[in-house]
Parts: C-alpha cells; structure tokens; sequence
C-alpha cells in the first residue's frame, strides 16, 4: 500500500487547509512536498475515534504555517471558513492557491488580503511557487515525528472502515437467518413435529414461535387448505380441539395469538378450506374477498360482526364457537351451508335462521 508521511513533532510545519471535494486536486502537491520530506499536516493524519476539531485547533494553532486550497467547495465548507478565521485570530503566517475562477466574500477576501496568492496552474510550476514560500526550516529527516498513513484520503480510510462494519453486520444476519431458520434459537423460528391422533390418523403439526415465521410461510403458500389455532398450524382441522375452556391442537394446548394483517391470506384465491381459531380477529371483514371459501372455521376469535360472510356464498362448513357473534341473521343468505358449529349460548338465535332440514348444527358446549 502507498503511503505518505504527515508530521506530529514539535519542529515546524506547514498546515493544509482543503475542502474535502477537493482531495484529488490537493493530493498530488501534499505528494511533491512529501518526496522531498517537508514537514506538514493535514486532517488524514487524525485517528478514527478522535475529537476532529480539537485535533484540527491543536495542530492548526501549532503550526508554523498554513496554506489554503481555495475553491468553490473550501468556500462552501464552513469548517474551511473557520479554519480560516482560526489562523487569522492566531496571526499565523500564511498563503493560499486559489484553485478556481471564483470570487472570494468580502470579509474573507478582507482576511486574506495581506497574505500570499497564488495562482494554480500546472503541478509542477505550482508545487514551485509553493515551495518558494516554505524555507529549508520546514525539511526534517522524514524519519522523527512522522507517522505514515494511508496516501488515499481519509475519506477513503473512512469509507473502508465503514465497508467492514457493513460486511460483519451482514455476516451476523446470514447466521441469524440461517439459525432462525434451523431453530437455534428457542425464541424464534418454527419447529413441525409428527404424531398421531387417538384415532391413530397421523398428524403434522407446526408451532410458530414468533409472527415473522408465520408470514414468511404465508406468503410462499400455493396449497388448498390452511388450518391455524394459536401458535400452530396442524394438516388435520378435526385435532383443534376446544375443551374445558381452551384450545388444543391434539394435545398441545395453543397459546392466543394475533394473526394480524389478513391481506396476506386474501391474496391467495386457491384456499378453499380455511381455520383460523384462538387467532385475536376482531374484524374479518377481509375475508368476504375469499369467495371461493367451503370450509371456515372463526371459533375463539372476540367477533361480532359477521355481515362478510354474505359473500361466501359457497360456504359448506362453518365453525363459530366461542365467538362474541350475537346476530346470527346472515347464515340465512349462505344457501349452500351444510355444517354449522356454535357454542351452547348461541343456539336460540342459529334456530331463528337455519332450516335444521337442511344445515345440521352442531353445539360446543
């Protein structure tokens, strides 16, 4: 790697005042001076971590001299312009290049008034005209109180810097993704187990540790039926079970859980046969996008407003027990239903609306 030196001894040494833009310019006069050992610093030499104005005050205000690099940017920078202002008040000898064509402020051009100017031209005749205002005094041995540092800017040294705390930030999500995903972690992830009901009919059964692993599986499902209760996801509706006032997926008991946004269930138009139990769904007016429905199970969600499932006119089964569901009256409009499941409160009003010749109810207690 190339490098450059910058001075950090007590001997004197020139200052570099530049705009940061301007690194490309100001780089190849830092190097014409560097080849021949004059002493000199510029805020490439401050360490990561460092005060940066109290580092630059401290060097600016130990110097012997100080050169502006003046341009459109340096005029911009309002650290350039205290820099300036710094050197002025400390009555620092000093000289500048005006880099550009361009009109200096009044109070600055004031300030700068008594001091050297020079025109940039071609490297070679400036890095000339630059050295005619540094005396031998300021050409040490490039050996005592230098430090060498990356010749790149320090912008450069920054952005590297950055690029490694982005690359190790990276790192540590790839092994996160691929631990969450591999159930490293007890809190996340989902974890599918097989079993059997005491029928003996195997089941594959599904907990979801957190809502991030249930979406991911939603929204890559291309299947025909979805069966939730909880925390889990079972392949057969008949293990969700509800006694002694709570739910069960075969004999795991499911925690309440929060299904959220719906959207992502609605977007799927192949879904036919759908449950969605002990989920906290308050409002599933959503649902009436899912016309294809037969098969929907809403039990121990805190509903009320059934008036979507009007548009689920090819309804065969549904199951609504343990719901807040007082009004009944839209089960008379599901002309295809043939399965109703409600709790024991609920069977007054499911009488006022269903021919029992037709629909058989059945009654959870």
């Amino acid at each position: 790697m190339e490098q450059y030196k910058t001075y950090n001894g007590s001997s004197p040494y020139l200052f570099v005042s530049y705009a940061h833009r301007d690194s490309e310019r100001v780089l190849p006069f830092i190097e014409e001076l560097d080849k021949k050992n004059y002493r000199l610093w510029y805020d490439a030499g401050i360490n990561v971590g460092a005060n940066w104005p109290e580092v630059v005050a401290s060097h600016l205000l130990n110097s012997s001299r100080v050169i502006f690099f003046v341009s459109q940017a340096f005029l911009n920078s309002q650290n350039c312009i205290r820099e300036v202002n710094y050197a002025v008040s400390e009555r620092k000898e000093m000289f500048y290049v005006l880099m550009d064509d361009v009109r200096l402020p009044e109070d600055l051009a004031m300030q700068l008034s008594t001091v050297k100017m020079i025109r940039m031209t071609s490297l070679c005749e400036t890095a000339d005209q630059i050295e005619n205002n540094l005396d031998p005094s300021f050409i040490g041995d490039g050996i005592e109180g230098y430090e060498a540092v990356d010749r790149r800017n320090s912008s450069a040294n920054v952005w590297r810097i950055v690029s490694i705390v982005f690359a190790s930030l990276f790192l540590i999500l790839a092994v996160f993704i691929f631990g969450y995903f591999n159930n490293w972690f007890s809190f996340a992830g989902v974890e599918t187990t097989n079993t059997s009901d005491v029928s003996g009919k195997q089941l594959e059964i599904t907990e979801f540790k957190d809502s991030v692993s249930r979406n991911v599986l939603l929204k890559a499902y291309d299947g025909t039926s979805l069966y939730f209760c909880g925390n889990y996801m079972v392949s057969d509706p008949e293990a969700i079970r509800y006694r002694n006032g709570s739910w069960y997926v075969a004999e795991n008991k499911a925690d309440y859980s929060d299904f959220g946004d719906l959207d992502i269930l609605t977007s799927k138009d192949r879904i036919e046969y759908l449950a969605l139990v002990n989920e906290d769904i308050t409002d599933a007016t959503k649902l009436k996008e899912m016309k294809q429905l037969i098969y929907l199970d809403l039990s121990g969600n805190p509903l009320d407003d059934l008036s979507f499932l009007k548009n689920l006119s090819n309804l065969q089964i549904l199951k609504l027990v343990d719901t807040k569901a007082a009004d009944l009256s839209v089960i008379s409009s599901l002309d295809n239903l043939k399965y109703l499941y409600i709790s024991y409160d609920m069977l007054e009003e499911a009488l006022n609306y269903i021919d029992t010749s037709k629909v058989d109810l059945i009654i959870k207690k």
